[in-house]
């Protein structure tokens, strides 16, 4: 009698699961159908917006091109094209984007922008807190690395093997966040590629007398970096936090790129005294590669020449961004005195 009433009962939860599974299946039928309406709209849409960008830049090109058109006129015409490319560009944001160069190589041709602003934001928000925590962890490093004196070479090796790991998984990280919406400059994702290459010739450069000398000198550089990079992570974070809530800023902003407000002037020391460190490491593999042992490891040229790169773009990065600050304060004082005229 027990097994009739609980096979009665196990029949009517089935029907429920039936019931509830034919109502699934109907919801995934109608969900389906209008994903393929998104997707043949979004199609529509996006063709229009490459059309529009096309003539967008063929017309800002023959405005460019035309001699007639006074300095007020030309200027208000860039004005209204960088307006017009801006709200492209916000909108292109949107639309699915085929992963190029780096992501290309390691994932195919795939979807790499993220459907919701609140993904892309909680996206950018981790790859800000990988970068913190693993400015941490070389720090961490670098101190056991120097305390140890260079008594252990595999510690070495896999502090450079984290250096490695740390500028690659940044740069993959930086191609999705362009892709999605983040402005980063083309300088800093180069720095980054060569901070890879220069961490893996660091990696395979044999024990010797032109090591031995270099590599105490590239752990406290490396250290330094270390620091520089805590000490402005904090102020373009309070900076970008500021901006978003005033809404100055785009919510993809990342803290890879140099603060263009008052911060940049509380850390534009530190940041020289960086870039001379890099160039004096340059100078540094010079004189070991001047020695009869130097030239017979091709690590010391390789590294002496990538230092030099990194420092002549670091400088030059930073002067372009002090002139475009002042710039910036200058158009705004010329602004406010006119408006008081």
């Amino acid at each position: 009698m027990g097994d009739t009433a609980d096979w009665a009962q196990w029949e009517k939860e089935w029907l429920e699961v039936e019931k509830t599974l034919a109502e699934l299946q109907a919801e995934n039928t109608s969900h389906r159908q209008l994903v393929n309406k998104v997707h043949s709209e979004q199609g529509k849409i996006l063709a229009s917006i490459t059309k529009l960008k096309k003539q967008t830049s063929a017309m800002k090109s023959d405005m460019l091109r035309n001699k007639d058109l006074s300095d007020g006129l030309a200027t208000a015409s860039l004005q209204k094209v960088a307006a017009a490319e801006k709200a492209i560009g916000v909108m292109r944001v949107e639309f699915p984007s085929e992963a190029r160069f780096l992501l290309r190589a390691l994932l195919g041709q795939v979807n790499v922008r993220l459907p919701h602003q609140s993904d892309r934001y909680k996206y950018k928000d981790e790859y800000e807190s990988f970068k913190l925590q693993s400015t941490y962890v070389i720090i961490a490093a670098c101190v056991l690395v120097l305390y140890m004196g260079g008594a252990y070479r595999s510690l070495e090796k896999i502090f450079h093997f984290i250096l490695v790991n740390y500028y690659f998984v940044i740069s993959v990280r930086e191609h999705v966040l362009i892709q999605n919406g983040s402005n980063i400059r083309r300088w800093w994702r180069a720095h980054h590629y060569l901070a890879i290459l220069l961490s893996a010739v660091m990696l395979t450069w044999p024990t010797g007398d032109s090591y031995s000398k270099f590599n105490p000198q590239f752990m406290w550089f490396s250290l330094t970096l270390a620091l520089v990079q805590l000490m402005q992570h904090r102020y373009q974070s309070k900076l970008l936090y500021k901006q978003r809530a005033l809404s100055k800023t785009a919510t993809m902003t990342t803290t890879t790129d140099l603060p263009t407000g008052n911060s940049l002037f509380q850390i534009i020391g530190a940041l020289l005294c960086l870039y001379v460190f890099q160039l004096y490491n340059s100078y540094s593999l010079y004189s070991i590669w001047n020695d009869a042992t130097g030239k017979q490891e091709w690590q010391v040229a390789t590294c002496g020449l990538i230092f030099f790169i990194l420092s002549g773009g670091n400088i030059i990065t930073t002067i372009q961004v002090v002139q475009k600050k002042l710039g910036f304060h200058n158009a705004a004082a010329k602004a406010a005195s006119a408006k008081k005229k």
